[in-house]
């Protein structure tokens, strides 16, 4: 049986992003591995789930620091074994440091591939060789405007690897430009991950939401929230990992500077910066204001509640929390960025920010809580956009990919 292995840094990455190519990869024939480190809950996901699915976990202590030389080479290793002891055919990575454990220990694996149409039959065609590499770069970390520290370290790596790469996807035009020059045999560029448009859609109000849940618990939760919630309250959302990239600070200084009391944000997320954030909270005395939830499974119900969402990055790939809000038909704020220059464009389906001004940001929020006409016709457009983002598109290219094997 043909077997694929895809390989990220963080257990969740699979179910939250990457699930809808594993069942490609299941309905092309492949038997599919996960290798991920399993214990890593940035997002949190059910492991029973996708053995259920039928997908082989195995756990792999992945590291999110790339300098961590010893780890590194012990996940070589433990990769290498994998695919050796599965004979693994095709290694689909994810994720930076994923990323170079997951091409160096399949350019110096050796499994054994037969013109025979019987795999369990060996022949003297058969020969050893490595499994065919594939790499997505959710962006790279090295772009135009990136730290010369980004440049110095992290492009020499991907410009050495991108020779034992195969096919190279990338998620916005500035990466597929650059990976292009790169010495990978292939460059393909995909919509996103894609949005699941059934999932992410917009609601005509609160109440068939919670019709619609099956959660009790949070229905009983939502209800008495909306019964004290006064009806002046405007909501703002954000969803993203709590680290500095994700740039959730530069709202709080905005909420800050608008000193308006019904404004509320929640941030939805986890992540090794809450500590900070809370600190920050306090400091600028925005805690009856400001709310850190941590990872939510159901994140379409709260953007379908919300009035704005934010987001507020320094750098992105892509942008997939953003798409999200514009599939619910939420107004959005975005920081200017490579990854959200696919879709954004000002005035018209969004309002972008300069990342580190907490005044333009301040002004959005104001603009979209004050002006309903302006914030319903960016809605309108953002919907329209979304449409060339959704999992039918990406599936599209995807699939293209995966039959070329």
């Amino acid at each position: 049986m043909k077997k694929a292995l895809i390989i990220a840094t963080i257990g969740g990455f699979l179910p939250v992003s990457e699930i809808n190519n594993a069942i490609l990869l299941q309905e092309l024939g492949f038997e599919v591995h996960y290798a991920a480190n399993m214990t890593n809950r940035i997002y949190e996901f059910e492991e029973q789930e996708l053995i259920d699915k039928g997908i082989k976990l195995h756990h792999v202590e992945f590291s999110k620091n790339p300098f961590d030389m010893i780890k590194l080479a012990k996940c070589i290793k433990n990769v290498k074994k994998i695919i050796e002891d599965e004979q693994i055919q095709v290694v689909h990575c994810h994720t930076p440091v994923a990323g170079v454990a997951g091409r160096i220990a399949a350019h110096f694996s050796k499994i054994v591939f037969s013109n025979n149409r019987n795999d369990q039959i060996k022949t003297k065609v058969s020969k050893k060789c490595r499994p065919y590499v594939i790499y997505t770069a959710h962006g790279f970390h090295f772009y135009k405007g990136a730290p010369v520290f980004n440049w110095i370290c992290y492009y020499p790596v991907e410009y050495l690897l991108s020779a034992w790469t195969d096919c190279l996807i990338t998620i916005n035009q500035e990466d597929e430009k650059r990976a292009k020059k790169m010495r990978c045999k292939r460059c393909v560029k995909i919509p996103g991950v894609g949005i699941d448009l059934n999932r992410f859609s917009p609601v005509k109000n609160t109440q068939q939401i919670r019709s619609e849940s099956k959660d009790r618990e949070w229905i009983q939760q939502k209800k008495t929230n909306l019964e004290n919630m006064e009806i002046e309250k405007f909501h703002i959302i954000s969803v993203g990992e709590l680290n500095k990239n994700k740039n959730h600070r530069i709202v709080i200084e905005a909420m800050a500077l608008l000193k308006d009391k019904t404004i509320t944000y929640e941030i939805y997320g986890n992540g090794n910066g809450k500590h900070q954030l809370e600190t920050y909270i306090r400091f600028s005395g925005l805690e009856s204001q400001v709310h850190l939830r941590g990872f939510d499974m159901e994140i379409e119900k709260q953007l379908q509640q919300a009035d704005c969402c934010i987001f507020p990055s320094f750098r992105e790939g892509l942008g997939l929390a953003a798409l999200e809000a514009m599939a619910c038909k939420v107004p959005l704020i975005v920081s200017d960025n490579r990854g959200v220059r696919e879709f954004a464009e000002h005035n018209k389906n969004c309002i972008v920010c300069n990342p580190n001004n907490a005044k333009e940001f301040a002004q959005a929020i104001y603009r979209i809580k004050t002006d309903k006409a302006f914030a319903d016709r960016l809605t309108v457009h953002a919907y329209e956009t979304v449409q060339r983002f959704s999992i039918e598109e990406s599936t599209k290219v995807m699939r293209m990919v995966y039959e070329k094997l």
